[in-house]
């Protein structure tokens, strides 16, 4: 038993199977496939698009979100078919990675006791309940996280090493990890500077440094500029917006301590300030339980005069100031520096451990770090619980519609229309797309909303105009209700007048 904890391939193995095995309860216990809100709808279906055109050897359609993911979702049609489950194993697969992967950069970075160090940061990463959370559901974070955990692994591998190949595997890496998630450029953005470091530090003496690290330094950016080529040719070709250009255009050090924002999602009014909102992240038990910050803190100071601190706390640093700044605030997205946060706090418990001589001090110190762990997992299910409950409530919806619509009807909604779509057969467009001069007189058509989300969240925007002018023009009629939601019938009197009366 104890080779297990020693070996690095042994215990790389035992980590994904524990991860694969925590994410397969979440997923059998509560028979969730991984499609709930809006975010994780638009994923599968475009990936079903991707997928299909790319059979085709056609041009991808432009998406808002970048393409990595949809790319990656497509190996899992092909292995397992073009559904649902197929797209949440693939997430699944890669998250678990996420644990392997922090274990091994870890044992890279550490100095002593380098096992124990990695043992702690990639537990910690199989406890997280946002992890776990994100492991699950059909969407981008996981699997870029997994992404930018390899290339940080490799860069260090490669380091000490000195093997081209390996160079080649971290940066494709990290050009992955941006392609899924344009926040990972901030951390693209550290891994070079930390390669520049490494190669400047490697070059001989007898030549110049400069000429000495050019040839590798290119080879890395042009195989991250090859993976976002894709991308990028899209773009030029299809003037596809780039996901979140509002946030880069709203971002400012004012909105740091700021708690209302109006933005392309609409009007929001939250608890804490974005700075302190995303901190949360260091202590909160759906990521860091706050009996271990205090290890973190410890890690910090372990690795502050160490070529590594550049790569890891950079990427904290990095990815928690651009996160700080955005008029937005959703709890997920902080995973996005999880994983050098597992990995600072096991090299500081590595720190105490080392420090430690009593063996009864070590084992008191193993059972606080057990306990806190075990509080993280307790935790999952409450992490995970708005997810289901989500999902309930659009079924929900999605079922009583059924019972109240034409089978030809046509019905306008929003946040739900995903849900609709996939399990149902009433023809659905997002609310968004209504264009009230363009109906069809010949179609019945309704509206499906929570009038009092728009009100709040919307107001003076878009889906708020439509509502109002409808209203006012005597072409919205409700006819039923349900949960808090109304149903309306839109008659068009430009074309039908005698229904307007």
């Amino acid at each position: 038993m104890m080779r297990v904890f020693e070996s690095v391939r042994a215990a790389a193995v035992v980590l994904f199977l524990l991860a694969t095995l925590n994410r397969a309860v979440l997923v059998l216990t509560n028979q969730f496939d991984g499609l709930y809100g809006q975010d994780a709808y638009a994923y599968f279906f475009y990936a079903r698009e991707f997928f299909a055109n790319v059979t085709r050897l056609q041009s991808p359609p432009p998406f808002w979100w970048p393409l990595g993911y949809p790319a990656l979702l497509s190996v899992g049609f092909l292995l397992g078919g073009v559904n649902a489950a197929a797209a949440q194993a693939i997430t699944v697969l890669s998250s678990a990675l996420v644990p392997v992967f922090a274990f091994l950069l870890t044992h890279e970075a550490a100095n002593k006791y380098k096992i124990f160090a990695a043992w702690v940061a990639g537990l910690i990463c199989i406890a997280s309940g946002q992890l776990a959370q994100s492991s699950v559901v059909i969407m981008a974070d996981a699997p870029a996280l997994m992404f930018a955990t390899l290339g940080a692994w490799l860069l260090l591998r490669y380091a000490r090493t000195r093997n081209a190949l390996t160079l080649c595997a971290a940066a494709f890496a990290v050009g992955m990890a941006a392609w899924a998630r344009w926040q990972n450029l901030i951390f693209a953005a550290v891994w070079v500077v930390t390669l520049l470091m490494i190669e400047f530090r490697a070059a001989p003496k007898t030549i110049s440094r400069l000429d000495a690290r050019t040839p590798r330094m290119l080879l890395a950016i042009g195989i991250i500029a090859l993976v976002l080529l894709p991308q990028l040719l899209i773009r030029a070709t299809t003037n596809a917006p780039l996901a979140g250009q509002t946030w880069l255009e709203n971002w400012s050090i004012g909105n740091f301590f700021a708690r209302t924002f109006d933005n392309a999602d609409g009007h929001f009014e939250y608890a804490l300030p974005v700075a302190i909102f995303n901190a949360q992240v260091l202590a909160h038990p759906a990521y860091l339980f706050v009996m271990l910050t205090p290890l973190f803190g410890i890690g910090i100071f372990v690795l502050r005069k160490r070529t590594t601190s550049l790569l890891v706390l950079g990427w904290i640093l990095g990815m928690y100031f651009f996160l700080a700044g955005i008029p937005y605030e959703n709890f997920r997205f902080p995973l996005g520096l999880f994983a050098p946060v597992a990995v600072v706090t096991g090299m500081g418990a590595a720190w105490v451990w080392a420090k430690l001589s009593a063996s009864r001090l070590r084992f008191v110190f193993v059972g606080w770090i057990g306990a806190a762990l075990c509080v993280m997992l307790f935790w999952q299910p409450r992490v995970l619980a708005p997810v289901l409950e989500i999902k309930l409530r659009e079924l929900q919806h999605t079922r009583w519609l059924e019972t109240q619509l034409l089978p030809n009807a046509l019905v306008y909604t929003m946040s739900i229309d995903g849900a609709i779509e996939m399990y149902s057969r009433i023809r659905v467009e997002n609310l968004w797309d209504m264009d009230p001069a363009a109906l069809d007189a010949a179609t019945p058509t309704y509206l499906y909303a929570d009038t009092n989300n728009i009100d709040s969240q919307w107001r003076g925007r878009l889906p708020d105009q439509l509502i109002r002018s409808l209203t006012a023009t005597n072409e919205l009629h409700p006819i039923a209700s349900f949960n808090g939601w109304t149903l309306f019938r839109v008659r068009n009197c430009k074309y039908r007048v005698l229904d307007c009366e």
